[in-house]
């Protein structure tokens, strides 16, 4: 019998017993009417239990990339040109790198002194892109202002953040000399 399996003594324990494992598979004789074996024995499957060890972790969520379209650059300056004293509306194209959506909370332009008077407020589905339409009434400070600088704050997986994006810009005045109607004309 013992050519059937493996005999072993506990290793860190004196004792006068002698433990059996039969090898392979079909050593087990199933009691009753069944003329077969049973598996079981010294076999990897029978011995070896697996395990896994889970913990959670924090997803770590990229960052939209955001940039302006539809801006009047002066090619002379190589600059966007926006009017003081107007509701001036800026286009920002988001897309989402990530598989869950992102929801706009707040849009600011940090620089130069402006109110936001409104934006489209999406939601911006997983690994998708959306257009905003921001509408801002720059101040008269702005004419001294080179650079315009918007702070779009998000939400994704109730988790907030907090991006912006810049460009180079000059400010000018709707009731300047040399100011033409056309320069307010859509294309």
């Amino acid at each position: 019998m013992w050519d059937f399996g493996y005999r072993f003594s506990q290793p860190f324990i004196q004792e006068d017993l002698v433990y059996f494992i039969p090898k392979g598979h079909n050593t087990v004789k199933v009691r009753g009417g069944y003329s077969g074996y049973a598996h079981g024995g010294a076999s990897p499957e029978e011995v070896l239990v697996p395990a896994a060890v889970f913990k959670p972790t924090k997803l770590t969520w990229k960052g939209p990339a955001l940039r302006f379209i539809e801006l009047k650059i002066d090619r002379k300056i190589g600059r966007a040109v926006f009017y003081i004293q107007r509701i001036i509306s800026i286009k920002i194209e988001i897309q989402n790198p990530n598989s869950e959506p992102i929801r706009i909370l707040q849009i600011n332009v940090l620089n130069p002194r402006a109110d936001v008077k409104k934006y489209s407020n999406p939601e911006i589905g997983g690994e998708k892109s959306e257009v905003i339409s921001v509408d801002c009434y720059f101040d008269k400070t702005a004419l001294k202002e080179d650079e315009l600088i918007i702070q779009v704050n998000y939400e994704i997986e109730g988790e907030k953040h907090t991006t912006s994006l810049g460009a180079a810009a000059e400010f000018k005045s709707a009731s300047a000399v040399g100011f033409s109607l056309k320069d307010l004309k859509k294309k």
